[in-house]
């Protein structure tokens, strides 16, 4: 199975790290096959950044994505930049504190909220992995769990490993809200 992630937001958001700790997660310890790109404009902070990654279990000869099957994203400039090439049917992930959504039909994860609420606005991408891993099993909790810890300073180790299951918590209730409004609208 090939997947093809786009995980977007501003500079400063760690949209970066996001995409490194996934297709690490995917190749290390999920045993699979996996690229890794970014682009980020000529700001520190603030600026549309991106990053693409691309998981399958068979050789991948080129690294740029086609088509997303997996669209996240953290802050409204980057959404509305990087949501071409996105297909029909993919799984869209956006942060209802920066986005509003163009259309129903995508998960809304209110991940700066609740990293606000942990004490830190930085662990909103943790939280993401974590409801994305969980609805879409593109990785493993456990790869997710093993990657931020062979990656992430000790010192703020904990912290990410908590925000990793809150986004699992939150992925969680955002498959039952689901579930019920496609359940209410049969």
């Amino acid at each position: 199975m090939r997947r093809e992630i786009r995980i977007t937001g501003s500079g400063g958001q760690g949209i970066i790290t996001a995409g490194y700790l996934l297709g690490k997660a995917a190749s290390i310890y999920d045993g699979k096959i996996s690229t890794q790109i970014q682009s980020y404009g000529p700001e520190a902070r603030g600026g549309a950044s991106k990053t693409e990654i691309i998981i399958s279990d068979e050789d991948i000869y080129y690294p740029y994505i086609q088509m997303a099957d997996i669209f996240i994203s953290l802050s409204q400039e980057a959404y509305e930049r990087y949501r071409r090439d996105v297909k029909k049917d993919a799984a869209i992930f956006i942060d209802p504190t920066f986005i509003r959504p163009e259309k129903n039909g995508c998960y809304s994860i209110p991940a700066t909220e609740e990293a606000i609420k942990m004490g830190s606005q930085i662990m909103a991408n943790i939280i993401m992995l974590g409801a994305v891993a969980q609805i879409t099993g593109v990785v493993s909790i456990e790869s997710l769990q093993k990657s931020i810890r062979s990656t992430i300073n000790e010192r703020f180790l904990e912290m990410n490993i908590n925000a990793l299951l809150k986004g699992c918590e939150l992925g969680k209730r955002a498959l039952e809200e689901n579930t019920i409004k496609a359940t209410a609208s049969d």
